[in-house]
Formats: C-alpha cells, structure tokens, sequence
C-alpha cells in the first residue's frame, strides 16, 4: 500500500512538472492547431455578439441566463447520476435519468426562439438521419406487442435529437461554455468519491467485488467511461489556466479509477479502442496529453492489481464452457427466438423483446439453453430486433455523420470526440447501453460538439475567402 501511495504522489509531481512546463511553453508554440483554436475563439466570441450584445433586452438575458443555470445542472446530474430529495413530506428523487428534466429546459428555449423570431440554426448532416431513426422507432412501436413502452423509447429518442438542435442553436459564450463545463466536471468529482466510497465499503456484484458509481451496473460505468472521457478532454484543450487544467485532470483520473474498478470487459474493449484511436489521430500532434492520460491509466492499473486479471480470466471460462449463460449462448437464442417472425419494422424498443423471451421461457423452461431471460448483450442485434434493418441503417447512418464532421480536422479535440465515437461502437458489440441512464446525453453531447465545431470551420474558411 506504502508502495501505491508513493507511485500516487510521484505522478501527481510528475503531472504538476508537465502541466507548469506546457504553461511555460505556451508563448512559444505557433502551430496549426494553436492558429484554429484563434481562429475558433474568434468565431465564437462573434457569434456571441451578434446574438447577445450587452444591448439586448433584459427578457432575454433572464431567459438564457435560467437556460445555462438549468444545462449546468443537468450536465452535473449526467455523471452525478441519482439524488433522493425531501421537500414537504414529499420524497422523490431525480437525475438517473436527466432526460426528464428537458420538458422545463426546451419550454425556456422554445420561449426564447419565438421571441427572438429568426432563422433556425438546424444542422441537416445529422439532423436527418437522427430524424429518420426517430421515425422508425414510431413505425416499430405501433405495431409492438408493447405499444405502451417502445412508444414511451421512442419520445425519449425525440428528446435527446432535440436536445441536440438546442445545443446548437443556443448562442453559446465563454461565460456559459464555463458553466456547463463546471457542473460536468463537479459531477465527475462526485462520482470519482462515490468510487472511493464503494471502494472502501465493498459490495459485491457479478461473484465479485466490483464498483458501479453512480451508475445502476459496472457495465453501465464501462460505457459512460468511454464517452466521458472524450468530453473531458474536449474541456481540457480548451482550459486555459492551470487551475481549469488540474479541475479537468482530477475528474479524468475519478472517472478512470471508477472505470477500471468496474472490471467491465466490454467497458475495457471500448477504453482500448478509445485510446488506439485517440493515439493514432495525434501522431502527428502534441504528445503530452496522450503522456498524462497513460501516466492517470498505469497509476490506477496499479491500484486494481491482481484482481482485473481474475475478472478477465473468466472470458476464457465462457469460451471453453459454452454450457454456461454468456454471450455464447444468448447470441443464438434471442436471434432463434425472434429472428424467423420478425416484423419488416422489430418489435419496438424497450424491454419488448425480453418479456416476449421470457414467456417461452416459462413456459418451456427446461428445454432452453439459458436459464433466465437476458437482453442481447449487442447494440446492433437489439437495434435489429428493436427496430428491423432499417432502424439499425439509420443508427449507422447517425453514427458515420458523426465521424464525417471531425474528418480532416487533426485538432486534439476532434481526435477526442472520433475516439469516443469509435470506444462506444466498439463496446456496443458486447452490450446495449444506448438508451440506459445518462449515456445517451453524452452520446448526442459528442454529435453536437462535432457538429459545432464542423460549422465553425466553414464559417471560418467562408470569412478567409470573402476577405481574399
């Protein structure tokens, strides 16, 4: 434990070196990437004023200032996760799924829109596919077995795309980028000793000690891991003191330590291929950032130990034992149950496709290969079931319109969200974590900054050719 500690302490040194040597260095650089992040900072202050000059009304001052109050708190409740509150006699409890705060959040945006009265900020690239896979999960859940809960899926779809165009078309500012980014990183922090906690007082999960946060599963962790991560190093490049920078590096190391405490084999598939590919997009970039992301990752390997070698031993126990409830035998049984009558549209989102399962299953239990009803443990498998060919092509179709706005762009920012994007496709192959929790918030949180970004390089590229 002595030896941990101090392997803790000299990587905490060692980050202060590189974060006080990076600060010292900044005068110096002059590359590429620091001539767009001006160039974008410049646009960005631009569009701020053209939309919220210190000359505009006070009813929309009040009105934007409410709206990034309400974003910075759902941005803390995305890694916060659930918060039990009692207000006269009255006990509830909120933010597991932050999506239902958006009703009063799109009524204060909507609000402001009619009465600013202008064009729309609509991004059609991943507007439209995000629209269309909307649409297929409506198509899929009028004829479902049940109508009442892939309906209520698919109005959560329409949330998030909505929640997207908002994001967009909010007249974002340093100010309030500060706000959002703070609840985000404070949430992190909080999950990050929540993780400490559960360490300390352990639970145990799956036959072994595992930790979950503030998620409902380890493997739900695993997942968000993946998509946090690129969101946090998108907040890192663009911090600009060494306070905000430290803030950032602390919320990454929680959410890591949280992540590989989970032993969640696929969340390790979608960390591996996240840090492949952020790797491979910055050869040609800055080497520091991917130095103190592998220092964070070998300080935490050394706290799990011996312990994720025994929780990954047992893949090869599955492998070899085939009798035993895996993916093995999952994979085959939901595609034999469902595949042969499957309508053009599936059976509709939701646990639509479990409960039908498990109906066979009473009813012939002793014949089935699995002894209790289990989902497809496979994203694109469910999406098949859930929503047919067509509502897996539309997902795809989104997911490719995400990658398409980072393409050509070598920015560490752009490398972070291609690598989350990539992480989570690559983990989704093992489970089905899409619409579960706070994941999907991140998820369309990283479609809206790439989109962002994509339209603030073609407003920069149509200023340099006016000004030619």
């Amino acid at each position: 434990m002595l030896f941990r500690l101090l392997v803790l302490v000299l990587f905490l040194a060692d980050s202060h070196h590189l974060l006080v040597r990076e600060e010292e260095d900044r005068s110096d650089r002059n590359t590429a990437e620091a001539v767009m992040f001006q160039a974008f900072i410049a646009e960005f202050k631009r569009e701020w004023a053209l939309n919220f000059s210190p000359d505009c009304p006070r009813w929309e001052r009040r009105l934007l200032t409410l709206l990034f109050l309400e974003l910075a708190v759902i941005f803390f409740l995305v890694p916060a996760g659930r918060f039990h509150i009692s207000l006269f006699s009255y006990k509830f409890s909120t933010g597991y799924d932050a999506y239902k705060l958006f009703p009063f959040l799109f009524a204060v945006w909507l609000l402001w829109r009619w009465k600013r009265r202008r064009e729309w900020r609509i991004h059609f690239p991943i507007v439209f596919p995000a629209f269309l896979f909307f649409l297929i999960s409506c198509l899929a859940s009028s004829e479902s077995p049940d109508a009442y809960q892939a309906i209520s899926e698919s109005l959560e779809i329409g949330c998030y795309i909505l929640f997207f165009i908002m994001l967009l078309d909010l007249p974002w500012s340093e100010r309030s980028v500060k706000w959002a980014a703070g609840g985000f990183i404070i949430g992190h922090w909080y999950l990050g000793w929540t993780a400490i906690w559960q360490l300390l007082f352990p639970s145990v999960v799956s036959g072994m000690f595992r930790i979950h946060a503030t998620f409902d599963h380890p493997n739900s962790l695993g997942t968000y891991a993946v998509l946090s991560l690129s969101l946090l190093l998108w907040i890192y490049d663009r911090a600009q003191t060494y306070q905000q920078k430290t803030s950032v590096l602390i919320a990454i190391g929680g959410i890591l330590f949280a992540a590989l405490f989970a032993f969640s084999r696929s969340g390790c598939v979608g960390l591996f291929v996240f840090g492949y590919v952020f790797y491979a997009a910055l050869k040609a970039g800055s080497p520091n950032v991917f130095r103190r992301i592998a220092s964070i990752v070998l300080v935490v390997a050394l706290f799990v130990g011996a312990s994720a070698l025994m929780r990954l031993s047992s893949t090869m126990n599955e492998l070899l034992a085939k009798q035993n409830v895996s993916r093995l035998t999952i994979w085959p049984f939901v595609m034999d149950r469902n595949m042969p009558s499957l309508p053009f549209f599936g059976v509709g989102l939701g646990p639509v496709q479990m409960n039908a399962d498990f109906s066979v299953m009473i009813s012939a239990p002793m014949d089935l290969p699995i002894s209790s009803t289990h989902y497809p443990h496979d994203l694109y498998l469910e999406l098949l079931i859930s929503m047919g060919i067509s509502g897996l092509l539309s997902f795809l179709w989104l997911v490719y319109e995400g990658f398409r706005e980072t393409y050509g762009d070598r920015t560490i920012t752009a490398a972070a969200l291609r690598a989350g994007l990539a992480g989570f496709l690559a983990q989704e192959i093992f489970d089905t974590q899409i619409l579960n929790g706070n994941i999907p918030i991140a998820l369309f949180v990283i479609l809206a900054l790439g989109s962002y970004s994509a339209i603030q390089r073609r407003k920069i590229i149509e200023n340099e050719k006016i000004a030619i």
